[in-house]
């Protein structure tokens, strides 16, 4: 696996500005552990809930209605909301 995260991007820190870093293999698997628990929390609210984001939103910000997605409630959005990038999030986990 060592091998594997020699050959993944280098990241920079947010603390330090313009500093890189070799992936090693603990921020691969904490990459992969928070990439699961951000669908996981996506899905729990996507069950009973309406998700969405648009162009502009930061990575982990959502707008949710109190109303189960249906075809309804994407047409509303999708006239609402056209031009703006929204991504239905409902319809993407």
């Amino acid at each position: 696996m060592s091998d594997f995260c020699k050959t993944l991007p280098k990241w920079g820190s947010e603390f330090e500005s313009g500093k890189e870093y070799n992936t090693d293999k603990d921020i691969f698997v904490t990459d992969l552990v928070n990439a699961y628990e951000k669908k996981k929390k996506i899905k729990r609210m996507c069950r009973n809930k309406t998700v969405f984001t648009m162009n502009g939103m930061k990575e982990n910000e959502y707008y949710t209605i109190h109303i189960p997605f249906n075809d309804i409630t994407k047409a509303k959005l999708e006239k609402k909301y056209k031009g703006r990038g929204l991504v239905l999030l409902n319809e993407t986990i």
